[in-house]
């Protein structure tokens, strides 16, 4: 039996496939000798030497013990599980919500936050993503491999030829994310995996805000969310004035989404018009709004387009600009628009512009492809194709 390892919200997911979990947070780390420090978000500091040796420590412990068949790493495991599997002799396979900078000219490398280019930049951006990879961790590599006597790749070329070698699930629908023909066939698009159950049910003063009156606008920017910062906070306050005569739903919690009300922050946002929230079921209120604001981040995408929510996307950064450049193109959005020279004016038009009928329209039709996606057959053929493979 395999392991995921992975961030705590992939947890129900696991349990209803039968997978065994393994958390990546600060409860994995192993604390003896210095290792590991205490991080709200371990993927804050992913690059840090002694974090990944904890976590790794403790991933090889569990295994030695369980001897499972197979590990699945998510997002900011990949590092470590890598290594455990190569000590292990088992097959691993990595499972991403963006699209991984493999060798090719269709898609850029995300990380750089550049969205769509010309396909020359595009290939030249994944190329220099693994180059600049390789450079700046080649020396932690090595300790982490020494570690547990791993071999380490002697040079760039060899670390490349043994990236693009790696079995990757993008957790992606190919309807809004066409895979790239340069792929090779070990990286999989396979449609979106839905990790986190959200709850059915919501706060009763909110699900009155909602039946009280015409449907709200949400406003929320996920993970981007800034309530620490007066300028973002200001940003937002000047757009709700704008929107005058809408009802909103603004989100305010930030990172963590742990649900935790900041009374200031409540009590400046509230009105009449406005019900702000610190924790959001998105699958139950999305549907009753009539518009979605928010940063482009795929959690938050996905959710909305699952609702047929129309949405207005001003991204922040990585892969935020690349998955607005594929929804303008497919008409879905009016406009694309960046944080950093957007205005709260800015933002207002381009509102009004998707509350054009079309938009809604639009978002329902493709919402039904997503629905059609097999995703959860794919990924569960993915997991037994990575079975029959050597380690």
């Amino acid at each position: 039996m395999g392991y995921m390892v992975a961030e705590q919200s992939y947890e129900k997911y696991c349990r209803r496939l039968g997978v065994p979990f393994f958390p990546l947070g600060v409860e994995s780390v192993v604390a003896e000798d210095g290792l590991g420090e205490k991080f709200v978000n371990p993927l804050d500091a992913v690059m840090g030497q002694n974090l990944i040796l904890g976590f790794q420590r403790s991933l090889m412990s569990t295994c030695e013990a369980e001897r499972p068949d197979l590990l699945v790493a998510v997002t900011g495991a990949t590092i470590f599980v890598q290594n455990v599997a190569l000590k292990l002799g088992i097959p691993y396979g990595l499972l991403f919500s963006v699209p991984i900078p493999f060798p090719g000219e269709e898609l850029p490398a995300v990380v750089f936050g550049t969205g769509m280019m010309p396909r020359f930049l595009n290939a030249a951006s994944n190329e220099a993503f693994l180059f600049v990879m390789w450079h700046m961790l080649k020396e932690r590599y090595t300790v982490w491999r020494n570690d547990l006597g791993v071999p380490v790749e002697k040079n760039f070329w060899e670390y490349r030829e043994n990236y693009v070698k790696q079995n990757v699930f993008v957790s992606l629908s190919e309807h809004l994310v066409p895979r790239p023909k340069a792929w090779p066939d070990n990286a999989v698009m396979g449609g979106i995996i839905h990790v986190i159950e959200e709850e059915t049910v919501v706060d009763d003063t909110l699900n009155k805000f909602l039946e009280d009156g015409a449907p709200p606008i949400f406003i929320g920017f996920g993970s981007m969310t800034q309530t620490s910062s007066p300028k973002f906070l200001a940003f937002l306050e000047r757009i709700i004035a704008l929107l005058e005569g809408e009802r909103i739903i603004v989100f305010l919690g930030g990172l963590t989404a742990s649900g935790l009300v900041d009374e200031d922050l409540k009590l400046r946002f509230s009105s009449d018009r406005v019900f702000p929230v610190f924790n959001v079921a998105h699958n139950v209120v999305l549907p009753k709004c009539k518009l979605m604001v928010h940063h482009g981040g795929p959690g938050t995408l996905h959710a909305a387009l699952l609702a047929g929510t129309p949405s207005v996307m001003v991204t922040f950064l990585v892969d935020q600009p690349l998955f607005c450049d594929l929804m303008l193109a497919k008409q879905l959005v009016p406009q694309c628009l960046r944080y950093s020279s957007a205005t709260p004016e800015k933002v207002v038009s381009v509102i009004h512009k998707a509350l054009d009928p079309q938009y809604k329209e639009r978002t329902l039709a493709f919402r039904q492809l997503l629905e059609e996606d097999p995703a959860e057959e794919n990924f569960n053929s993915w997991i037994v194709s990575l079975l029959n493979k050597q380690g």
